[in-house]
């Protein structure tokens, strides 16, 4: 199931929630890279935050409800971008929780927010709001994130604000189920994130079973066709993504 409307990399599920039925769970999951992270108005993967729902309030604050664990030497955040004309005005991560703090029951957190500029009339015209149980600057192992972050997230609102954040209950989820080839990364996106860069297919060259790669774009929106043994834009090359023991001179596949 996948909560209606946001992007997810993995690592997220539905569970009790708060005031509602449902609350969203986050997780991180180092075997695949990937850090349990909610996005809402971003369908580019979490990289360049394209896109944005229409907004056009000037809050002051963010607030939700969560239940957390947090491993030491980690934290988890809100993310709040606001934009006017393709510009950022706000661009922000906000702490949650951090070093080892548990929270068994909801716990409301707010953060307050701030601007780039000073013009309180200056409103913007986008949001994208995100949420990730792991500190999203502190990438360690190439790209893996800690074990043990779990976050519980429900009811995000901005307080005083007449808009609303779509689903920000937590409330209508999607069926979606898709397979991932085991070690392989890809890139997810499109609407509501039920489009995801590799398929499992019969059309075979050998064996029961090969990767089918696609790409997404739409309205401001896209996702590269992607599969690599590391996650898309990783910059950190230097390590091997996996052990070799030779010097390969050729390299074979088929397409």
């Amino acid at each position: 199931m996948m909560p209606h409307g946001w992007q997810t990399v993995m690592g997220a599920s539905r569970v009790a929630g708060h005031s509602g039925l449902y609350a969203c769970q986050l997780v991180n999951s180092p075997s695949n890279g990937n850090p349990g992270v909610v996005i809402y108005g971003n369908t580019n993967n979490g990289q360049q935050f394209f896109g944005g729902i229409p907004f056009t309030e000037r809050p002051d604050s963010i607030t939700a409800y969560f239940k957390y664990h947090i491993v030491l030497g980690d934290t988890a955040f809100f993310g709040v971008l606001l934009k006017k004309q393709g510009q950022f005005i706000c661009s922000q991560w906000l702490p949650i929780a951090a070093n080892g703090a548990v929270s068994s029951s909801f716990t409301q957190v707010t953060r307050g927010i701030t601007y780039s500029d000073t013009n309180s009339a200056d409103l913007p015209d986008s949001l994208i709001v995100g949420v990730i149980c792991t500190n999203p600057h502190n990438q360690v192992n190439n790209m893996v994130w800690p074990a043990g972050d779990t976050l519980i997230v429900d009811d995000i609102s901005f307080p005083g604000a007449r808009e609303t954040i779509p689903n920000g209950n937590f409330e209508t989820w999607d069926s979606a189920f898709s397979y991932s080839p085991v070690g392989w990364y890809g890139s997810s996106g499109g609407p509501s994130d039920t489009v995801f860069s590799i398929k499992r297919t019969t059309s075979t060259f050998a064996g029961t079973y090969a990767a089918l790669l696609q790409s997404f774009v739409g309205d401001g929106d896209s996702m590269s066709g992607y599969a690599g043994t590391i996650p898309p834009q990783d910059t950190m090359t230097t390590t091997p993504s996996f052990k070799v023991s030779q010097r390969y001179t050729t390299f074979s596949f088929a397409y």
